[in-house]
């Protein structure tokens, strides 16, 4: 019984660093971005956030990882109500209004994604919501 008040304390303070984090990297950038940030911002010491996390680097990709899943999702839910309309210049029209309005949720986290992170190592990511928007699309 005791494991689920901790298991829900661990996702609570993941989730506090990971928003703590995003925070950061939209407010100050890639380079400014550290971990003694984070932690400060989340209200944790260091110590705490390195139970969760090793580096900044691992900060990063979570953050990314719900970003992409926020914006897949929005695109998803903006295209949910179209589905089996007949495909066409509507329907391409549709889902660039879907992905841009999402990716406009948050314009300074995009600006630090597409500008400032080594692009390699998020990748796969990206990819991932590039194939979801073109599933979304062929749907």
């Amino acid at each position: 019984m005791r494991k689920q008040p901790q298991q829900r304390r661990s996702r609570e303070m993941v989730g506090r660093i990971v928003e703590a984090g995003r925070a950061v990297l939209a407010e100050e950038g890639y380079d400014a971005c550290s971990t003694n940030r984070i932690a400060a911002r989340a209200g944790v010491s260091p110590g705490s956030l390195y139970q969760y996390f090793p580096d900044k680097a691992a900060i990063v990709a979570a953050v990314i990882e719900g970003w992409s899943d926020e914006t897949a999702e929005r695109v998803a839910a903006s295209l949910a109500d179209r589905v089996g309309e007949p495909g066409g210049i509507g329907m391409v029209r549709a889902t660039i209004e879907a992905l841009l309005s999402a990716l406009e949720a948050d314009p300074e986290l995009l600006r630090v994604v597409s500008e400032e992170l080594p692009m390699a190592q998020h990748k796969e990511r990206r990819t991932a919501l590039e194939r979801r928007v073109r599933e979304l699309t062929a749907t």
